[in-house]
Protein backbone atom coordinates (compact mmCIF):
# COMPACT_ATOMS: atom_id res chain seq x y z
CA UNK A 1 0.00 0.00 0.00
CA UNK A 2 1.69 3.73 -0.52
CA UNK A 3 -0.38 6.51 -0.21
CA UNK A 4 0.85 10.46 0.35
CA UNK A 5 0.25 12.34 3.69
CA UNK A 6 -1.03 16.68 2.90
CA UNK A 7 0.02 18.42 5.67
CA UNK A 8 -0.89 22.28 5.53
CA UNK A 9 0.52 24.48 7.92
CA UNK A 10 1.50 27.88 8.62
CA UNK A 11 3.66 29.61 11.14
CA UNK A 12 4.16 26.73 13.44
CA UNK A 13 7.71 24.93 12.63
CA UNK A 14 8.44 22.90 15.96
CA UNK A 15 4.48 21.47 15.83
CA UNK A 16 4.88 20.94 12.11
CA UNK A 17 8.25 18.72 13.51
CA UNK A 18 6.42 16.58 15.71
CA UNK A 19 3.78 16.12 13.30
CA UNK A 20 5.79 14.84 10.60
CA UNK A 21 7.97 12.99 12.91
CA UNK A 22 5.21 10.96 14.04
CA UNK A 23 4.10 10.62 10.30
CA UNK A 24 6.90 9.20 9.11
CA UNK A 25 7.03 6.86 12.61
CA UNK A 26 4.07 5.21 11.50
CA UNK A 27 4.18 1.64 9.97
CA UNK A 28 3.54 1.51 7.04
CA UNK A 29 4.84 4.81 6.32
CA UNK A 30 3.73 6.93 3.31
CA UNK A 31 5.47 6.98 0.14
CA UNK A 32 5.73 10.94 0.62
CA UNK A 33 4.80 13.86 2.65
CA UNK A 34 3.52 16.62 0.97
CA UNK A 35 4.21 19.90 3.20
CA UNK A 36 2.39 23.10 1.92
CA UNK A 37 2.98 26.22 3.42
CA UNK A 38 0.77 29.13 3.80
CA UNK A 39 3.34 31.39 5.59
CA UNK A 40 5.04 34.18 3.53
CA UNK A 41 7.79 33.70 5.40
CA UNK A 42 8.07 30.03 4.33
CA UNK A 43 8.72 28.61 8.30
CA UNK A 44 8.23 25.21 7.06
CA UNK A 45 11.26 25.26 4.33
CA UNK A 46 13.74 24.51 7.18
CA UNK A 47 12.00 21.26 9.16
CA UNK A 48 11.58 19.84 5.68
CA UNK A 49 14.94 19.93 4.98
CA UNK A 50 15.70 18.37 8.09
CA UNK A 51 14.07 15.55 7.72
CA UNK A 52 15.21 15.35 3.84
CA UNK A 53 17.34 11.85 2.89
CA UNK A 54 14.98 9.85 5.32
CA UNK A 55 12.95 6.79 4.80
CA UNK A 56 9.61 9.11 3.45
CA UNK A 57 10.18 11.74 0.34
CA UNK A 58 9.08 15.34 1.86
CA UNK A 59 7.79 17.25 -0.85
CA UNK A 60 7.95 21.20 0.30
CA UNK A 61 5.10 23.55 -1.71
CA UNK A 62 4.57 27.08 -0.92
CA UNK A 63 0.96 28.48 -1.17
CA UNK A 64 -1.31 31.46 -0.23
CA UNK A 65 -2.57 31.26 3.17
CA UNK A 66 -5.58 29.30 4.09
CA UNK A 67 -6.89 25.91 4.94
CA UNK A 68 -8.60 25.37 1.36
CA UNK A 69 -6.22 26.80 -0.45
CA UNK A 70 -3.35 25.10 1.23
CA UNK A 71 -5.48 21.57 0.45
CA UNK A 72 -6.58 22.58 -3.01
CA UNK A 73 -2.85 23.20 -4.07
CA UNK A 74 -1.69 19.91 -2.16
CA UNK A 75 -4.19 17.97 -4.36
CA UNK A 76 -2.74 19.63 -7.15
CA UNK A 77 0.62 18.73 -6.35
Amino acid sequence: MTFTVIIPTIGRPEVLRRTVASVVACSPHPLEVLIVDGDPDRAAAPVVEDFSGGPVKLTYVHSAPGLTRQRNEGMRS
